[in-house]
């Protein structure tokens, strides 16, 4: 077998081969109290101040307090997967988001919750279409918030 000398080795490669770039991932946290381990995620253009009423009055429905859960506001749907594994919270919904990468596909039905990377995440349709949506707002209160916070 032929051994290598490291000081050999080092004039071979004098072009730097890879590079490590901090990758900047731009979100907006609209609401946060550290310790919040509910997240809630969207996108910032899709993100009203009637958006934002009807999103207090899903989560004072499902008996949280505004103190409880965190708003994070994206402005690329690109950025989710890397803001989740900053943030890591316990409970994520996604309004309006998708679990997909260029890695993996993750294909859930809307207003079901689900477990993923010990996250219980739950999948609805963004603010404005569920403003707009009275049967889609019915299936996520039934089939999403309610199973998801355990409410009778």
């Amino acid at each position: 077998m032929l051994e290598l000398n490291p000081e050999e080795i080092t004039y071979i490669y004098d072009t730097v081969l890879y590079e490590s770039v901090p990758e900047k991932h731009d979100y907006k946290t609209i609401q946060h109290k550290n310790g919040n381990r509910i997240a809630i995620f969207l996108l910032e253009k899709e993100f009203s101040t009637e958006d934002h009423t009807l999103l207090k009055k899903m989560m004072g429905a499902s008996q949280l307090h505004e103190e409880a859960y965190s708003i994070i506001a994206l402005t690329q749907v690109s950025d989710l997967m890397a803001v989740l594994v900053k943030w890591h919270p316990e409970t994520v919904i996604l309004f309006g988001l998708t679990l997909q990468s260029p890695i993996f596909q993750l294909n859930r039905e809307l207003y079901k919750p689900f477990r993923f990377n010990q996250m219980r995440i739950l999948l609805a349709e963004s603010l404005p279409k569920l403003a707009k949506d009275d049967s889609a707002k019915k299936q996520l209160w039934n089939n999403g918030l309610k199973p998801l916070f355990n409410i009778q």
